[in-house]
């Protein structure tokens, strides 16, 4: 505020000095660096809320599913997952037919189960998208007489990977994903930079662990086109427990045994996995439905 005051003929102007304009600039960046840090903390507790909440409608898909099948979603088995174009399948999206990169995730598998997205065109099973809408429920693999299920899952295309350009998973931060990646989307978790919430599917009755085939409970590869590397590769030094080997830290239960490879968890079920904050797996932020 300036003022000006007529002193023997002269007009003198106050106001502030230089010293007390960069006091306020300096009050005010001292109050924004204290303010910022809370309210990045309130928005990630707010989109952990989030994400977990999606975490409960895909377990309430999955229960739903399993109630009617007896069997995990989705629709191609564990041995299939991974393979070139299983059962045949093509893959479209918004008209164009791309089997570049045909190998299906298991976490597209849930899709095709909980959402769906199967299509019989004359005995061609597709799995066909659009990135304006989404399926209406999950689709038998019949061709003679194909049935179609209720739909598990109702999500929004901005809930999943069909809007994200390219439509193949993200490469995230580490150079990892999208080399195997299909069309087929994957639904989303709700942090600022999303990423998909990865599922596998046990393989019920098996007495191993996490394999890099289907000998054991999980199948380590279902997991590779989303930067998982290796089986006993370590973690970053800022994981939960600093660098330890992702067979049994991270997919084992460490409070039964850190070294046991009988000791998976959610045995006979399945798993789900988000990047957490950071968009990275396997770091201490990940929120899974098995472990805080």
């Amino acid at each position: 505020m300036k003022n000006n005051h007529k002193v023997s003929g002269f007009v003198r102007w106050s106001g502030f000095t230089l010293v007390e304009l960069l006091l306020v600039i300096g009050i005010i960046a001292l109050l924004i660096s204290i303010l910022l840090p809370t309210v990045t903390q309130v928005r990630v507790a707010a989109q952990t809320a989030n994400t977990k909440q999606m975490f409960s409608r895909l377990e309430a898909a999955i229960s739903m599913y399993y109630n009617d099948f007896q069997a995990y979603p989705g629709p191609f088995g564990n041995a299939q997952v991974g393979t070139a174009s299983p059962g045949g399948l093509v893959y479209i999206m918004d008209g164009t037919t791309d089997n570049s990169r045909p190998n299906l995730t298991s976490t597209e598998n849930l899709f095709l189960g909980v959402v769906g997205g199967l299509k019989i065109n004359v005995n061609t099973l597709e799995a066909n998208f659009t990135s304006t809408s989404l399926p209406t429920g999950p689709l038998s693999l019949n061709t003679v007489n194909p049935k179609r299920y209720q739909v598990y899952l109702s999500v929004e295309p901005a809930e999943t990977t069909a809007l994200t350009a390219p439509r193949f998973f993200p490469t995230n931060t580490k150079g990892f994903g999208g080399q195997t990646d299909t069309r087929v989307p994957e639904v989303l978790d709700k942090y600022s930079n999303p990423m998909p919430i990865l599922y596998l599917r046990a393989n019920r009755g098996s007495t191993g662990f996490i394999t890099t085939d289907n000998t054991g409970q999980y199948n380590f590869s279902h997991l590779a086109p989303y930067g998982f590397t290796g089986i006993s590769t370590d973690y970053n030094t800022d994981s939960r427990d600093g660098p330890v080997q992702r067979s049994f830290r991270y997919f084992g239960n460490e409070v039964v045994s850190s070294t046991s490879a009988g000791v998976p968890h959610k045995k006979d079920a399945f798993i789900l996995i988000s990047a957490g904050p950071d968009g990275k797996y396997g770091t201490a932020d990940d929120i899974t439905n098995y472990r805080n």
